[in-house]
């Protein structure tokens, strides 16, 4: 069988399509009171375990709504990312250290110029259901990402595919429709690629992951159960439970009250409370994952890359560093891919209030208006950027909303946000820049950007490469609408009772991917 792929080449972004499951009213997300609250289906009453393994992993997350859905391809929340990171396994994956790996492939290589490339499936991947993982699995996943249909974010990354073709039970044959020299990367660089079988129901998810899906109560919580025959370290606990809870206090009371084990979105005024509590702390690791916020560069208040360079010049990094973070990270630059070999720390921005309000005066844009929209998670950042751009003459609005009013409106807004792990240069180009791109919230296009990255593209090696990708940060430094102020490092508030937690996390994924190897001591 050898589906082609005669759709790759004119992918272009539906919104309607990526943002289906985030159309319901805006009272759909309401900050859950306590994890007791929640229905008895997606958190049963917690089991213990002896000698640090068993039990139930019980994780408070901020996010998810009433629409939330578990489908791998795609990521709308923090919950339904939590999942696709935790539950889904990619082909291959970025690790902690920020090194490539396989996870499904034994092995997955190019001819000389790139142009195809074969993936080996492990022998005896087993999905949930007891099915055999083949290649006709492999090409199943791959088609559904490009199905315009699903809207999947990393359609983009199979775009340079024209052919799929199993040769036998464990290995699929690639054509490119160019030389394309980073495909291994594609495969594994993020995480909404997850490989599920050819009978997959979304409603009743299926993966080759640590855990198996049990019960889902949609914006409340999810629970999942160790998977027996994973491939890899089998889960230590017996269940995995996660609960929404949307409100930062929410969050921190149930881990204070021992109600969870552990919260995500740990706000940065609340570190040192968690780190001096009795029987709770933080982890803390360093990473590349990072709070985007973006601007419209086609149209609107920013369309003038001399108001853009003074907004990105005016924003006080250092305290959103210190308020937003407590001080959990390190201050970036507008650049993504902070722990990427090519990534360039040449090049830094620094706050220059006199130069920004030059550049607003000769653009003409001063008392230039605008909404920097967000959903809740960016407020203390906002606040400091909407500060900032008053001082040189710009008046922003801050208007947080609800995540289903936010991604309803997610591609339209002059000023908005975004919140991504710690990819390379080259995916997340891919992904959000580049020409073709399905998550360009910036509308950046600039065809000297898109000819680099064509040559990094069609690249062999990571040293023929990175000068190409030097050169497109350059561009971005100078004309992009990203404002990327902080690499926060990846922050959990957690129980003392628990342990195994990953000790390195670059690329912002690794500590979610590694909850089967967390204990909870009775």
């Amino acid at each position: 069988m050898s589906p082609t792929n005669e759709r790759i080449s004119s992918l272009s972004l539906d919104r309607r399509t990526l943002l289906r499951y985030a159309g319901v009213g805006t009272g759909s997300i309401a900050a859950a009171a306590l994890l007791a609250s929640c229905s008895t289906n997606a958190t049963p009453t917690p089991t213990t375990g002896g000698g640090g393994s068993g039990g139930q992993l019980r994780i408070g997350i901020n996010g998810g709504t009433i629409a939330t859905k578990f489908d791998p391809h795609t990521a709308f929340d923090e919950l339904h990312n939590f999942v696709a990171v935790s539950m889904y396994e990619n082909v291959t994956q970025l690790n902690g250290k920020f090194e490539l790996e396989n996870v499904l492939a034994e092995e997955i290589t190019p001819n000389a110029d790139g142009t195809e490339w074969t993936l080996r499936l492990h022998q005896g991947l087993e999905f949930h259901n007891g099915k055999t993982v083949t290649a006709e699995d492999v090409i199943f996943s791959y088609n559904r990402i490009l199905d315009p249909e699903i809207g999947a974010i990393a359609a983009g990354l199979l775009a340079p595919v024209t052919e799929m073709k199993a040769m036998d039970e464990r290995t699929v044959r690639f054509a490119m429709a160019k030389p394309h020299g980073w495909f291994d990367l594609a495969l594994g660089d993020g995480s909404v690629q997850g490989i599920i079988p050819t009978d997959f129901d979304v409603e009743k998810p299926v993966s080759t992951g640590p855990w198996a899906f049990v019960s889902h109560d949609p914006g409340k919580g999810t629970v999942w159960k160790r998977f027996a025959n994973y491939h890899g370290d089998v889960a230590k606990a017996d269940e995995l439970a996660l609960s929404v809870l949307i409100d930062a206090d929410a969050r921190v009371n149930a881990l204070v009250s021992g109600q969870v084990d552990a919260i995500t979105g740990v706000p940065g005024n609340q570190v040192e409370r968690i780190k001096g509590g009795s029987g709770i702390g933080i982890i803390s690791r360093k990473s590349g994952q990072f709070q985007l916020f973006r601007v419209r560069t086609d149209t609107g208040p920013f369309a003038d890359a001399r108001v853009r360079q003074a907004l990105r010049m005016s924003i006080d990094r250092e305290r959103i560093l210190q308020v937003a973070y407590g001080n959990q990270g390190i201050v970036g630059s507008d650049l993504y891919g902070r722990f990427d070999p090519a990534y360039d720390d040449s090049l830094i921005r620094t706050r220059d209030i006199e130069g920004a309000k030059a550049l607003i005066k000769e653009a003409g844009a001063e008392g230039t208006r605008a909404v920097l929209a967000t959903w809740p998670g960016f407020a203390e950042s906002a606040q400091i950027i909407v500060a900032g751009a008053k001082e040189i003459g710009l008046d922003i609005a801050f208007e947080e909303k609800d995540e289903a009013t936010y991604f309803g409106g997610y591609m339209d807004w002059d000023f908005g946000v975004d919140s991504y792990g710690a990819l390379s240069q080259i995916t997340m180009a891919a992904q959000t820049d580049a020409v073709g791109a399905m998550n360009n919230g910036t509308h950046f296009s600039n065809a000297e950007y898109d000819k680099l990255f064509a040559q990094a593209s069609a690249a062999m090696s990571d040293a023929e490469r990175t000068p190409f990708l030097q050169q497109m940060q350059k561009i971005q430094f100078e004309q992009g609408g990203n404002i990327i102020p902080v690499f926060r490092n990846t922050l959990m508030g957690v129980s003392d009772k628990t342990s195994g937690w990953a000790e390195e996390d670059l690329n912002g994924m690794t500590v979610w991917r590694g909850l089967n190897r967390v204990s909870v001591s009775a």
